[in-house]
């Protein structure tokens, strides 16, 4: 119950400090961007050794804050969440719930472009955690760092 109180906590001050950076880069040369995603999370089942299993097809969010430091370099932010459930069949059935926390930072060179096409270059880093409880409502958190890089070819 602690970790729930204080990720809620932590999503709210992460959520107000991007608005106010928002806020104070509206009246600026559109230094500032922000981008709201889906995402989700969708699976097959698995059957092996007696044991079924089978997720459940979920969708979540993106958040994003991009600041452009001049015309050919910014600064990007992200943070995501997705809620996946896994049940499994066999001798015995269990279920496990687990809330899944994307937070991301990341460098943005942008390259010259011809009209709206903008080919970038991005590299970064960040953490992915998931937060898990099972029958007996114990959570469980698991960390994992994150490396970012990404080359397409144009972006309008």
């Amino acid at each position: 119950m602690q970790f729930e109180f204080v990720s809620k906590r932590a999503v709210i001050a992460i959520a107000g400090f991007v608005l106010a950076l928002t806020l104070s880069g509206v009246a600026q040369e559109q230094r500032s961007e922000i981008s709201i995603e889906g995402t989700g999370f969708f699976t097959k089942d698995t059957t092996g050794n007696g044991v079924h299993d089978r997720a459940t097809n979920t969708g979540g969010f993106l958040v994003g804050y991009r600041y452009n430091i001049n015309r050919w370099l910014a600064a990007e932010v992200n943070y995501g969440y997705d809620r996946n459930t896994q049940m499994y069949f066999g001798s015995t059935a269990a279920r496990i719930e687990s809330n899944v926390h994307q937070f991301t930072g990341s460098a943005v060179v942008k390259l010259p472009g011809l009209g709206r096409i903008q080919p970038f270059a991005l590299a970064g880093g960040g953490a992915l955690g998931c937060n898990e409880r099972g029958e007996r409502h114990i959570p469980l958190w698991r960390w994992r760092g994150l490396r970012l890089h990404e080359t397409p070819l144009v972006s309008s």
